[in-house]
């Protein structure tokens, strides 16, 4: 788990090369977005 070893950014490779870097705080927006998308999608 990032939060248990502190860690708040990880590289994003592709084919071995560095193309970005993803934070906890960007999982956690996409993870919400997702939940508040079912929850509409659930409603309709």
């Amino acid at each position: 788990r990032l939060r248990d070893h502190s860690i708040r950014r990880v590289p994003v490779t592709s084919d071995g090369k560095v193309t970005g870097i993803i934070s906890r705080a960007d999982i956690l927006k996409c993870i919400l977005q997702l939940s508040q998308e079912a929850c509409h999608a659930g409603s309709e």
